[in-house]
């Protein structure tokens, strides 16, 4: 759950995004890894919590438990109205761009309805097909949902691994991309915002990408012993995510000089690694990884909010 929720599609644009604020190749890979740090205190603070109190509902029961009930009401209107829908969302038409590569009608520009002056695009067709199939999976039982969770869950971390792989065994990038490691040089934005802000801009970007690790707690019912299982998956799931994380980024700035990641055409650095690893079908490989994490990550959300 941990994995599969956190792991979407943002390892594949955020490093580009942080190299217009950051050109310091040990200040990018030096933020996903303190990314990972201050998840794993979040998920250390939540374990001792979800522990002591395994009932369904992480946040929920937490705040209702510190603060009162009041709290935990309006948090748990507000995960149903905004925060998890609006991430299932999000992530749902992540997954209909990249099919587009595969299918060309499928796009934000492809217009499907069109009534009383609202759009209706094709992207958003999928991504509403994409919500209705897992949410119907989910509804047939835990187990069913779990299933697949652990299939796409298995799958995106091999694609990363193979991506990582590609980018040592073709051997076509450069270990001088990681020099000088400890600049303080600043990107065309952080040169605009200066070196805190532009730290701050480019860590919020690493921490988007960390979220929904705590999603393991909202089912804290349904975990055989979970005085001892809630805090090893909340730990294990952080830092095996924090590992992957690093190892991508790496891998990115072996492949493409930190000078080049800010200039890559709509920050599909995932996708300008992999072509300069294997050529034209690493684009069809970096697709198809983020219609495999995507998925699996809407599956994650959709079982755990519920």
């Amino acid at each position: 759950l941990i994995v599969g929720s956190v792991v979407g599609s943002g390892i594949f644009f955020a490093p580009s995004i942080m190299a217009g604020y950051l050109q310091s190749p040990g200040l990018l890979l030096g933020l996903w890894i303190t990314g990972g740090l201050l998840t794993l205190a979040g998920a250390l603070s939540y374990a001792e919590l979800a522990a002591a109190m395994p009932r369904a509902g992480g946040q929920y029961v937490f705040l209702s438990e510190a603060f009162s009930p009041l709290f935990g009401f309006l948090y748990g209107w507000t995960l149903l109205i905004a925060i998890n829908t609006g991430f299932v969302a999000a992530v749902a038409l992540a997954f209909a761009k990249a099919l587009g590569f595969f299918v060309p009608g499928v796009g934000e520009e492809h217009a499907f309805l069109a009534v009383l002056g609202a759009r209706f695009t094709t992207a958003q067709l999928v991504a509403l097909a994409v919500i209705a199939v897992l949410t119907w999976i989910n509804v047939t039982g835990l187990r069913t949902g779990a299933s697949v969770q652990n299939l796409f869950t298995l799958a995106k971390l091999a694609a990363l691994g193979l991506l990582v792989a590609m980018a040592v065994a073709t051997a076509k990038g450069s270990p001088a991309n990681f020099r000088p490691l400890a600049s303080l040089a600043l990107g065309p934005e952080g040169q605009r915002v200066g070196l805190f802000a532009a730290l701050a801009w480019a860590m919020s970007k690493a921490l988007f990408s960390y979220d929904s690790w705590y999603t393991v707690t909202f089912a804290a019912e349904e975990v055989r012993d979970p005085e001892r299982n809630l805090p090893r998956s909340l730990v294990l799931g952080t830092v095996g995510v924090t590992v992957a994380y690093a190892a991508t980024v790496a891998a990115y700035l072996y492949m493409v000089p930190i000078g080049e990641m800010a200039a890559v055409t709509e920050n599909r650095i995932g996708t300008e690694a992999a072509v300069r690893a294997i050529g034209p079908a690493g684009g069809a490989f970096i697709a198809a990884a983020i219609l495999v994490s995507t998925f699996g990550c809407v599956n994650g959300l959709t079982l755990a909010g519920a």
